[in-house]
């Protein structure tokens, strides 16, 4: 007897048994393994990793672009940080539209009377003077201050607008505490000032301290401008007054040598005015001190000089009169 296979029948049957075996090994892997399927219709997806659930941590080269973003913890930038803005200069750039809070520190804690959220500005460079500490914040007060660690009366700006330098209340506009070089500094201004409405200037210029009110007048008030007097200051001691003011027809000035003006009245009355020191010690050795000395002597001699010219005057008197 012959045996005749059929090939075709053969092949379909080997093909048929390999697609069960493949069907087999996908369920069992569709079982062994959990699986998202696609939220959506192709090319939508699911997000692929590194992006994706899960709690080990994920490393992304590429950027980053979403409609919003939190974090539970923390957050850590290597790079620079824009809010607003697609190209940040700084390490942290905010772009905020006119109107718009930029940036908001709040404090929420039952300390906040006490312990106020700050800014805190650190200087430390590992150098002589050590890490230096500066805070910004409001107080419960409502000031806003900035201060160094442990000095907190630096800057203190009120409610009001009144400002304090080392100074805790600024009762006034500008309030200096005691303390160190407790002194303004005013340099030279680069322009003349224009006159002012309403109010008063006070600036430096040349070296000297100078007022203006709203009048137009500017006084010197270091005493040491003998620019319009001949022969300059009459001592060395001498101090001046000087004024200017701005007149339709022009700007009129006067400058007087106060020193001088004393000394000649001292000369006429007799009385002393004008007293000098050095080293807190009454100064003998001034030339100006030994004139004021031989002026008192004249002066007393002409004072015995003249009674006695009544006194002949008088008698003269009285004789005509008798010899009538």
């Amino acid at each position: 007897m012959i045996l005749t296979l059929n090939t075709s029948t053969k092949t379909f049957q080997y093909t048929f048994a390999l697609s069960l075996l493949v069907f087999a090994i996908v369920l069992f892997a569709a079982a062994s393994y959990s699986w998202t399927g696609p939220t959506g219709t192709a090319p939508a997806n699911n997000v692929s990793a590194p992006i994706n659930v899960g709690t080990a941590s994920q490393v992304k080269t590429g950027g980053l672009w979403t409609a919003s973003f939190g974090t539970d913890g923390g957050a850590s930038f290597g790079g620079r940080v824009g809010i607003g803005s697609t190209n940040p200069s700084g390490k942290l750039e905010i772009d905020a539209d006119s109107g718009e809070i930029a940036l908001r520190i709040k404090t929420t804690s039952a300390a906040a009377n006490t312990a106020p959220a700050a800014i805190q500005l650190s200087n430390n460079l590992g150098n002589s003077l050590g890490n230096r500490l500066w805070y910004l914040y409001p107080d419960y007060a409502g000031n806003f201050r900035i201060e160094r660690s442990g000095s907190p009366y630096d800057i203190v700006v009120t409610p009001s607008g009144y400002v304090g330098l080392n100074h805790a209340s600024a009762p006034y506009r500008l309030s200096i505490g005691g303390g160190g070089q407790n002194a303004i500094f005013l340099g030279n201004v680069s322009y003349t000032p224009s006159r002012p409405t309403g109010g008063a200037l006070l600036y430096g210029d040349s070296g000297e301290i100078r007022a203006q009110d709203s009048n137009g007048v500017l006084t010197v008030l270091s005493p040491h401008n003998f620019s319009l007097i001949p022969n300059g200051a009459s001592e060395e001691m001498a101090w001046a007054f000087y004024s200017q003011k701005e007149e339709s027809d022009g700007l009129h000035t006067i400058n007087v040598d106060m020193t001088r003006a004393m000394r000649l009245i001292e000369g006429l009355t007799g009385e002393k005015l004008v007293y000098l020191a050095k080293d807190g010690v009454d100064d003998k050795s001034q030339p100006e001190q030994s004139l004021i000395d031989d002026l008192y002597t004249k002066n007393a001699d002409l004072e015995l000089q003249i009674e006695a010219l009544k006194n002949e005057l008088k008698e003269i008197r009285s004789t005509i009169g008798g010899n009538q």
